[in-house]
């Protein structure tokens, strides 16, 4: 018996619930859902109690667990509080008890309404002057009810009037303006807060503002201002309007605090870069000493202040300016550190080369690899310098946005970057999925496919193996050379099976992707051998690879298998012209194959490629009935096997047709 069944009888409510607390506290964490507070909380639920104790007893339990430990209390009532989409479980009842005999699961609206009120209630009272907490209290304004909207208030001003410094006002009041824009900007009626409301949360929100420009300004610098770029405003406009008061508070800031409070607002900024680009716009070159090369071995943010003042500073047109800057950095990762803040191009290369190797290796270590101006040259010259430093996914990210350029590129170093990845260790290949998109490569491998050269096949189609998960169904790049492979070469088909439908008894990992690899692989392939490029199956040709195709499988022992797969193949089969379904040349082979397992491949391979359908009613599968029955009769004198599978076809959705109705009508 565990303490969540203990937890049903109100006596033993008190003590479980302080032993979950405390084991809680204690919790390092796991990947078991039934966590101590977990259960708490599902315990003391507001919308659904797993306790028989009353209302007015759960909340004098949480009296009594905030006495005995308010920090970890306080994560219990955020999990208390009402969450649109909170999920909970039923706790089992004892069967050698009565305990819970009676006992009748939920609650009435008013009991959730006097639970969410004492919450809340509470939640308020233990906020004290902790940004973080009043955050998670801000995120509920629209929940509050309106009985404690004084306290609300109350306790804000309390928070403004008491000596609270100003990293600790910065979250509270950007948190805050943050909420009463957005009930400004979507006024709905069922959610908007009361005016009164809203006027007198604005007049506390200016008593919370920071005393200091650094703080009341960090919030301009931000990576996304909903409030400057609104829905319907020109982007532009907006832009400037942002530019006009991000110059400003950089005015403000050096007027009172100099260039160390620009230093101060870089520091507590969420994009040090916008700080450096908004200096230069502001002042010009005035504090380029100040920055250059000053911030180029500092911190991240140092360097992050000092990439948005030099991108900014920087022209094309202006290289004599970069190479006197270059020549005040007095090392060699200073150097790489600031030409990789100018513009990416073949000139910034060189410029590296001339200052060593030292200093080429820490630029492309470095260096943010993007540039849509590149010609084909400079690309390839760039991809192989990323992947002689290993950034071979700078080097894939950088190919990927040059195969939309009007220009062509050289196959070759597609190539040679995606095999580089076939090469490197099983670690780095995991690290280089979890720090690169994966529609990337997916990008290479289909410009590549595109491609109208077959120099480089073979080559190809090793690739597409090694990414052949990345090119699944759901991708939009499917393995066009392996496909391809599959209707030239019937021995690289019965490989595909022999793999697919070899299982041993302890296979290693790379044994089981072969596997897995080998089934999605004829899963996918649609494309019926001997199909001309209008669509029409020439009969001679997927004759001849049938047969090749069955002499092959019946010496490995794999007939059977190899039948059931080419009725799949052969459900994906185009009309003829007059709209006849298989097609001519696949009735005529299915007829002169007429094996079972061909029969069932092909039934199968018909009804699986429909999905998943549900909540039809039965009308989809009534018309598909329909349909199937009136292809077989069609074709069923000349081609009596084949009719018989589309009549067996038709009887299988005549059948769902019946089940989905009668289900509809239990729903009644």
């Amino acid at each position: 018996m565990g303490p969540r069944n203990l937890s049903l009888v109100t006596r033993h409510l008190l003590k479980v619930a302080s032993i979950l607390l405390t084991l809680g506290e204690k919790d390092r964490g796991g990947k078991w859902s039934n966590r101590p507070m977990r259960s708490l909380g599902t315990i003391l639920s507001s919308w659904f109690p797993q306790t028989q104790a009353n209302v007015e007893e759960r909340i004098k339990t949480l009296h009594f667990l905030l006495k005995q430990n308010p920090e970890a209390t306080w994560n219990l009532l955020l999990q208390l509080l009402p969450s649109p989409g909170a999920t909970a479980t039923h706790t089992s009842k004892p069967y050698w008890r009565d305990w819970a005999d009676h006992w009748q699961e939920g609650t009435t609206y008013g009991e959730l309404a006097t639970f969410n009120t004492a919450i809340i209630e509470q939640v308020l009272d233990h906020a004290g002057n902790r940004s973080a907490r009043w955050i998670k209290v801000f995120e509920i304004l629209g929940n509050i009810p309106p009985q404690l909207h004084p306290k609300l208030i109350s306790q804000l001003t309390s928070l403004a009037h008491s000596e609270l410094p100003d990293f600790e006002r910065k979250p509270i009041y950007e948190k805050l303006s943050q909420q009463l824009e957005n009930y400004r900007k979507y006024d709905g009626p069922h959610w908007s807060l009361p005016k009164n409301l809203l006027s007198d949360l604005e007049m506390v929100l200016e008593q919370l503002a920071p005393q200091s420009p650094i703080y009341q300004n960090a919030w301009l610098f931000e990576t996304w201002l909903h409030r400057f770029f609104q829905a319907g405003k020109d982007h532009n406009e907006s832009q400037r309007e942002l530019d006009k008061a991000r110059c400003a508070a950089i005015q403000e800031i050096l007027d009172s605090d100099g260039f160390s409070g620009i230093e101060s607002l870089a520091e507590i900024a969420g994009d040090p870069s916008r700080v450096g680009r908004a200096v230069f716009m502001a002042t010009g070159a005035e504090y380029e000493t100040a920055i250059i090369p000053a911030k180029l071995e500092g911190n991240p943010t140092d360097l992050q202040l000092a990439c948005g003042y030099v991108w900014n500073r920087f022209s094309p047109e202006d290289w004599d300016w970069a190479d006197h800057a270059v020549s005040l950095c007095q090392t060699d990762i200073s150097r790489a550190y600031f030409l990789s803040m100018l513009t990416f191009s073949l000139e910034a290369w060189r410029k590296a080369d001339d200052l060593g190797p030292s200093t080429a290796q820490h630029y492309w270590e470095r260096v943010h690899a993007h540039n849509p101006k590149l010609t084909p040259d400079e690309v390839s010259l760039a991809a192989s310098k990323l992947i002689e430093v290993e950034r071979v996914d700078a080097a894939i990210l950088l190919l990927s946005m040059a195969t939309h350029s009007e220009h062509p590129l050289d196959p070759e170093c597609l190539l040679e970057t995606l095999e580089t990845v076939m090469k490197l260790p099983a670690p780095r290949q995991k690290e280089l999925r979890e720090r690169i998109d994966q529609h990337h490569i997916q990008e290479l491998i289909g410009y590549l496919q595109n491609q109208s050269s077959g120099d480089y096949e073979c080559r190809l189609a090793t690739i597409e193996w090694f990414f052949l998960p990345l090119l699944g169904e759901f991708s939009i790049h499917s393995p066009k050379t392996l496909h391809s492979q599959l209707e030239k070469s019937p021995k690289f088909f019965i490989e595909l099976l022999s793999v697919a439908d070899h299982v041993q008894q302890e296979p290693t990992q790379e044994e089981k992707n072969r596997v897995e690899y080998a089934y999605h692989l004829l899963h996918g392939w649609k494309t019926i051998p001997g199909t001309e490029p209008d669509g029409k199956i020439q009969e001679e040709k997927l004759r001849q690879w049938c047969e090749e195709v069955r002499q092959l499988a019946r010496k490995t022992n794999r007939l059977g298998i190899c039948d059931s797969k080419l009725g799949e193949l052969f459900a994906h089969a185009p009309s003829d012209p007059d709209g006849t379904w298989p097609c001519e040349a696949v009735r005529e082979i299915v007829e002169e194959i007429g094996t079972e397992e061909l029969g069932k491949g092909l039934y199968y391979g018909i009804v699986n490629s429909r999905g998943v359908a549900w909540g039809t009613g039965g009308e989809e599968e009534h018309e598909l009935a329909t349909q199937f029955r009136s292809k077989a009769e069609k074709i069923s004198f000349d081609h009596p096997f084949v009719g018989e599978i589309l009549e067996n076809v038709s009887q299988c959705y005549e059948l769902q047709a019946n089940h989905c109705k009668e289900e509809a009508r239990s729903q009644l």
